[in-house]
Protein backbone atom coordinates (compact mmCIF):
# COMPACT_ATOMS: atom_id res chain seq x y z
CA UNK A 1 0.00 0.00 0.00
CA UNK A 2 2.76 2.45 0.96
CA UNK A 3 4.68 1.81 -2.26
CA UNK A 4 1.56 2.27 -4.37
CA UNK A 5 0.71 5.56 -2.64
CA UNK A 6 4.32 6.73 -3.11
CA UNK A 7 4.25 5.96 -6.83
CA UNK A 8 0.88 7.68 -7.22
CA UNK A 9 2.13 10.76 -5.40
CA UNK A 10 5.26 10.93 -7.57
CA UNK A 11 3.21 10.69 -10.76
CA UNK A 12 0.85 13.44 -9.57
CA UNK A 13 3.76 15.59 -8.41
CA UNK A 14 5.75 15.40 -11.63
CA UNK A 15 2.75 15.26 -13.98
CA UNK A 16 0.16 17.72 -12.58
CA UNK A 17 -2.08 17.02 -15.57
CA UNK A 18 -2.93 13.71 -13.87
CA UNK A 19 -4.86 15.69 -11.23
CA UNK A 20 -7.15 16.93 -13.99
CA UNK A 21 -7.61 13.49 -15.53
CA UNK A 22 -8.37 11.89 -12.15
CA UNK A 23 -10.91 14.57 -11.21
CA UNK A 24 -12.49 14.37 -14.65
CA UNK A 25 -12.75 10.58 -14.44
CA UNK A 26 -14.36 10.70 -10.97
CA UNK A 27 -16.86 13.33 -12.14
CA UNK A 28 -17.72 11.32 -15.25
CA UNK A 29 -18.27 8.09 -13.31
CA UNK A 30 -20.46 9.82 -10.71
CA UNK A 31 -22.55 11.70 -13.27
CA UNK A 32 -22.56 9.09 -16.06
CA UNK A 33 -25.69 7.35 -14.87
CA UNK A 34 -26.41 4.38 -17.12
CA UNK A 35 -23.11 5.01 -18.89
CA UNK A 36 -21.01 4.34 -15.79
CA UNK A 37 -19.86 0.94 -17.03
CA UNK A 38 -18.82 2.36 -20.41
CA UNK A 39 -16.83 5.16 -18.74
CA UNK A 40 -15.03 2.61 -16.57
CA UNK A 41 -14.27 0.36 -19.54
CA UNK A 42 -12.76 3.30 -21.39
CA UNK A 43 -10.83 4.47 -18.35
CA UNK A 44 -9.30 1.11 -17.44
CA UNK A 45 -7.55 1.02 -20.82
CA UNK A 46 -5.42 3.97 -19.65
CA UNK A 47 -5.29 3.55 -15.86
CA UNK A 48 -2.50 0.97 -15.82
CA UNK A 49 -0.12 3.48 -17.36
CA UNK A 50 3.30 2.67 -18.70
CA UNK A 51 4.92 1.52 -15.45
CA UNK A 52 5.62 -1.99 -16.67
CA UNK A 53 7.14 -0.82 -19.96
CA UNK A 54 9.85 1.09 -18.10
CA UNK A 55 13.32 -0.16 -17.21
CA UNK A 56 12.51 -0.53 -13.51
CA UNK A 57 11.77 -4.25 -13.54
CA UNK A 58 14.79 -4.95 -15.73
CA UNK A 59 17.11 -3.19 -13.30
CA UNK A 60 15.75 -4.57 -10.03
CA UNK A 61 16.74 -8.18 -9.22
CA UNK A 62 13.16 -9.49 -9.03
CA UNK A 63 11.99 -13.03 -9.61
CA UNK A 64 9.09 -13.74 -11.95
CA UNK A 65 6.79 -14.31 -8.98
CA UNK A 66 7.77 -10.97 -7.43
CA UNK A 67 7.14 -9.13 -10.69
CA UNK A 68 3.78 -10.84 -11.08
CA UNK A 69 2.79 -9.89 -7.53
CA UNK A 70 3.77 -6.27 -8.17
CA UNK A 71 1.65 -6.13 -11.30
CA UNK A 72 -1.33 -7.87 -9.71
CA UNK A 73 -1.14 -5.56 -6.72
CA UNK A 74 -1.27 -2.52 -8.99
CA UNK A 75 -4.27 -3.96 -10.84
CA UNK A 76 -5.99 -4.63 -7.51
CA UNK A 77 -5.39 -1.09 -6.23
CA UNK A 78 -6.69 0.50 -9.43
CA UNK A 79 -9.73 -1.80 -9.36
CA UNK A 80 -10.39 -0.79 -5.75
CA UNK A 81 -10.32 2.86 -6.81
CA UNK A 82 -12.89 2.11 -9.51
CA UNK A 83 -15.06 0.24 -7.03
CA UNK A 84 -15.07 3.13 -4.55
CA UNK A 85 -15.83 5.72 -7.22
CA UNK A 86 -18.61 3.51 -8.63
CA UNK A 87 -20.21 3.12 -5.20
CA UNK A 88 -19.98 6.88 -4.68
CA UNK A 89 -21.81 7.32 -7.98
CA UNK A 90 -24.56 4.96 -6.82
CA UNK A 91 -24.84 6.77 -3.47
CA UNK A 92 -25.08 10.10 -5.31
CA UNK A 93 -27.91 8.71 -7.43
CA UNK A 94 -29.84 7.76 -4.28
CA UNK A 95 -29.21 11.02 -2.44
CA UNK A 96 -29.48 13.31 -5.48
CA UNK A 97 -32.02 11.70 -7.85
CA UNK A 98 -31.76 14.55 -10.35
CA UNK A 99 -28.00 14.19 -10.74
CA UNK A 100 -28.03 10.97 -12.78
CA UNK A 101 -30.45 8.67 -14.57
CA UNK A 102 -29.64 5.68 -12.41
CA UNK A 103 -32.54 6.21 -10.05
CA UNK A 104 -35.40 4.60 -12.00
CA UNK A 105 -33.72 1.23 -12.50
CA UNK A 106 -32.11 1.36 -9.06
CA UNK A 107 -35.44 1.80 -7.29
CA UNK A 108 -37.55 -0.48 -9.44
CA UNK A 109 -35.00 -3.30 -10.00
CA UNK A 110 -32.66 -3.12 -7.03
CA UNK A 111 -31.49 -6.73 -7.07
CA UNK A 112 -30.96 -6.65 -10.82
CA UNK A 113 -29.00 -3.42 -10.56
CA UNK A 114 -26.82 -4.85 -7.79
CA UNK A 115 -26.11 -7.98 -9.86
CA UNK A 116 -25.26 -5.84 -12.88
CA UNK A 117 -22.81 -3.80 -10.81
CA UNK A 118 -21.11 -7.03 -9.68
CA UNK A 119 -20.77 -8.09 -13.33
CA UNK A 120 -19.49 -4.64 -14.25
CA UNK A 121 -16.72 -4.71 -11.64
CA UNK A 122 -15.78 -8.29 -12.57
CA UNK A 123 -15.44 -7.22 -16.21
CA UNK A 124 -13.32 -4.20 -15.24
CA UNK A 125 -10.91 -6.42 -13.31
CA UNK A 126 -10.73 -9.02 -16.08
CA UNK A 127 -10.03 -6.32 -18.68
CA UNK A 128 -7.15 -4.84 -16.69
CA UNK A 129 -5.81 -8.30 -15.88
CA UNK A 130 -5.75 -9.22 -19.57
CA UNK A 131 -3.92 -5.99 -20.36
CA UNK A 132 -1.23 -6.42 -17.73
CA UNK A 133 -0.67 -10.11 -18.46
CA UNK A 134 -0.96 -9.58 -22.24
CA UNK A 135 -3.40 -12.48 -22.23
CA UNK A 136 -5.35 -11.04 -25.14
CA UNK A 137 -2.34 -11.66 -27.36
CA UNK A 138 -1.94 -15.26 -26.15
CA UNK A 139 -5.49 -16.64 -26.05
CA UNK A 140 -7.11 -16.94 -29.50
CA UNK A 141 -10.63 -15.49 -29.67
CA UNK A 142 -11.87 -18.65 -31.37
CA UNK A 143 -11.05 -20.89 -28.40
CA UNK A 144 -13.93 -22.37 -26.43
CA UNK A 145 -12.42 -21.26 -23.11
CA UNK A 146 -12.05 -17.65 -24.26
CA UNK A 147 -15.62 -17.55 -25.58
CA UNK A 148 -17.30 -19.25 -22.61
CA UNK A 149 -15.44 -17.45 -19.83
CA UNK A 150 -14.42 -14.18 -21.45
CA UNK A 151 -16.49 -13.18 -24.48
CA UNK A 152 -19.90 -14.53 -23.44
CA UNK A 153 -20.01 -12.61 -20.11
CA UNK A 154 -18.92 -9.48 -21.98
CA UNK A 155 -21.81 -9.94 -24.40
CA UNK A 156 -24.20 -10.28 -21.45
CA UNK A 157 -22.81 -7.07 -19.92
CA UNK A 158 -23.22 -4.99 -23.07
CA UNK A 159 -26.66 -6.47 -23.80
CA UNK A 160 -28.03 -5.34 -20.43
CA UNK A 161 -26.10 -2.05 -20.46
CA UNK A 162 -27.30 -1.03 -23.90
CA UNK A 163 -30.88 -2.07 -23.14
CA UNK A 164 -30.89 0.15 -20.06
CA UNK A 165 -29.31 3.05 -21.97
CA UNK A 166 -31.51 3.06 -25.07
CA UNK A 167 -34.71 4.95 -24.35
CA UNK A 168 -36.73 4.14 -27.48
CA UNK A 169 -37.99 0.81 -26.16
CA UNK A 170 -38.77 -0.64 -22.76
CA UNK A 171 -35.69 -2.51 -21.42
CA UNK A 172 -36.10 -6.24 -21.97
CA UNK A 173 -35.11 -7.01 -18.37
CA UNK A 174 -38.44 -5.56 -17.21
CA UNK A 175 -40.09 -8.63 -18.74
CA UNK A 176 -40.10 -11.90 -16.84
CA UNK A 177 -39.14 -12.61 -13.24
CA UNK A 178 -36.36 -10.42 -11.86
CA UNK A 179 -34.57 -13.37 -10.29
CA UNK A 180 -33.97 -14.90 -13.73
CA UNK A 181 -32.09 -11.81 -14.90
CA UNK A 182 -30.23 -11.64 -11.59
CA UNK A 183 -29.07 -15.24 -12.05
CA UNK A 184 -27.92 -14.56 -15.61
CA UNK A 185 -25.85 -11.56 -14.49
CA UNK A 186 -24.34 -13.36 -11.50
CA UNK A 187 -23.46 -16.44 -13.57
CA UNK A 188 -21.74 -14.17 -16.10
CA UNK A 189 -19.81 -12.51 -13.26
CA UNK A 190 -18.84 -15.93 -11.85
CA UNK A 191 -17.52 -16.99 -15.27
CA UNK A 192 -15.33 -13.88 -15.37
CA UNK A 193 -14.02 -14.57 -11.88
CA UNK A 194 -13.12 -18.12 -12.91
CA UNK A 195 -11.44 -16.77 -16.03
CA UNK A 196 -9.36 -14.39 -13.90
CA UNK A 197 -8.13 -17.35 -11.84
CA UNK A 198 -7.27 -19.19 -15.06
CA UNK A 199 -5.35 -16.19 -16.37
CA UNK A 200 -3.34 -15.89 -13.14
CA UNK A 201 -2.62 -19.63 -13.05
CA UNK A 202 -1.44 -19.81 -16.67
CA UNK A 203 0.36 -16.46 -16.69
CA UNK A 204 4.03 -16.71 -17.56
CA UNK A 205 6.36 -13.78 -18.06
CA UNK A 206 7.92 -13.86 -21.49
CA UNK A 207 11.61 -13.21 -22.04
CA UNK A 208 11.10 -12.13 -25.62
CA UNK A 209 8.51 -9.81 -27.16
CA UNK A 210 8.68 -9.69 -30.98
CA UNK A 211 6.93 -6.30 -31.16
CA UNK A 212 9.55 -4.61 -28.96
CA UNK A 213 12.39 -6.36 -30.73
CA UNK A 214 11.09 -5.06 -34.06
CA UNK A 215 10.97 -1.50 -32.71
CA UNK A 216 14.54 -1.76 -31.43
CA UNK A 217 15.85 -3.20 -34.67
CA UNK A 218 14.24 -0.36 -36.61
CA UNK A 219 16.10 2.33 -34.73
Amino acid sequence: MREHVRMEWLSLKHMPVFWLTRILFIALVICAGNLQGFVMMLGCAFSLGFVFDSEEECILPLTDEEMKRRRLYRVGMIWLRYLIVGLIGIAAAFLLPGLTEFTVVMREKRLLFAAFFVLQMALIYETMLENVTKRKHMEPYGSVKKFAFGILPTIVFFTYALSGFLRENRPFFYDGAEWIHVCILLVAAALLVIYCFVICREWKLGDFEPSKAKKLSGR
